[in-house]
């Protein structure tokens, strides 16, 4: 008697094309690996965020804070390491490799106080990658080369005045800059030897979340930073010093996290607030475009957030959950839920031995990975030759 299994088989074989992959001496098995998952995606369009269930805990003892800015950082470095970097509560900054589901390295004692952010750069010129680790509590931001994990700049004290809350790298004119931002003083730019490149004044005073940088290659070819503060969004011209466009609606406070990403109608931004909007912007015309808002969440709030295929947005939530949104509807369609408190951030990465996978943190120390559970359902035949 022929089983559901079965039957599914017969559908999924007639479903899905044979694709065939050229050989390279120059690729790599995860190399190739990527390149499955990318054709299953584009031929086959049946990936949805949906399906993504939780697989297990990966790490409990990670740092987290009341900050939501890069809590943790996830990539896959020039050697084909997938690493997560995250700090804990003894001050170390932690090497978690994604491939063999260990931790690797531990820096103890990487900064005097806790560490609150990180952020990554790589550069293929020199094919290395860097880290930045932040600490708004002993003010200091630290440059890091990952394959021995070396500090090759220490920024201390980067504002006398207050804490820093945030930091990111700029690349301009083949130089890499560290931008760095808090509340209350300008927007600082320094170069990777530790001076001041340039400051960006603006005259209104503002708590802020987070900033970070965008490369317009749409119609002005050129750097944009991008700040998040307690009233409203914020868009910088880099080459002009000054603010290039603002970005409110009065309802929406604590503008936490941003995507900025390109459509056919031009360059978007989706804006989550920690007052449960979610807003979409035209960057160039600061049009508000859309707004999500749930009533019923009305008193939670959107922290981190991924766009998925620029169809869906998978949002962390303060009510335990992690929320996938369609956009065109503007519906929840999943909640994950294996939370006990908020979750602040959500990345996804492709690992070779689960596919598709989602990495969360909350903010009780534990970083979580997902699955999307179509990989194990839909595989297509692919032939290397």
């Amino acid at each position: 008697m022929e089983t559901r299994k079965d039957k599914n088989h017969k559908i999924l074989n007639k479903k899905f094309k044979r694709v065939k992959i050229k050989k390279s001496k120059n690729i790599s098995k995860n190399d190739k690996h990527e390149k499955r998952m990318e054709l299953k995606i584009r031929k086959n369009n049946i990936l949805t965020p949906i399906n993504f269930k939780y697989l297990k805990d990966l790490v409990n003892d990670a740092y987290t804070h009341l900050y939501i800015d890069n809590t943790f950082i996830l990539f896959k470095s020039i050697d084909d390491l997938i690493y997560i970097i995250y700090s804990n509560n003894k001050k170390s900054i932690i090497a978690y490799n994604l491939i063999d589901n260990k931790k690797i390295i531990e820096i103890k004692n990487a900064h005097n106080e806790n560490i609150t952010n990180f952020r990554h750069y790589l550069d293929l010129e020199k094919k290395k990658n860097f880290i930045l680790s932040i600490s708004n509590e002993d003010n200091n931001i630290k440059l890091w080369d990952i394959y021995n994990f070396k500090c090759l700049l220490n920024i201390k004290k980067a504002y006398k005045e207050s804490n820093i809350l945030s930091a990111c790298f700029l690349y301009d004119n083949n130089k890499i800059y560290i931008i760095t931002c808090n509340c209350y003083n300008p927007i600082k730019i320094f170069k990777l030897n530790g001076h001041i490149e340039k400051e960006i004044n603006d005259s209104n005073n503002e708590a802020t979340f987070f900033i970070d940088v965008f490369y317009d290659n749409y119609i002005s070819n050129q750097n944009y930073i991008i700040k998040g503060n307690k009233d409203n969004l914020k868009s910088y011209d880099y080459i002009e010093n000054k603010v290039f466009n603002k970005y409110q609606y009065n309802e929406a406070k604590n503008h936490a996290n941003a995507i900025i990403y390109n459509t056919n109608d031009g360059i978007e931004i989706i804006d989550s607030c920690r007052t449960g909007f979610i807003l979409i912007w035209n960057f160039h015309s600061g049009v508000l475009l859309k707004k999500i808002y749930f009533p019923e969440f009305s008193h939670f709030d959107f922290c981190g957030i991924y766009l998925y295929n620029k169809e869906y947005l998978i949002a962390c939530c303060s009510d335990t959950t992690i929320k996938i949104i369609e956009l065109n509807t503007n519906k929840i369609i999943n909640n994950l839920s294996k939370f006990t408190e908020c979750i602040v951030n959500i990345k996804k990465i492709i690992q070779p031995k689960y596919g598709e996978c989602l990495i969360s943190q909350d903010i009780y120390n534990k970083i979580k990975l997902w699955i999307n559970n179509i990989f194990n359902l839909y595989f297509i035949k692919i032939i290397i030759y």
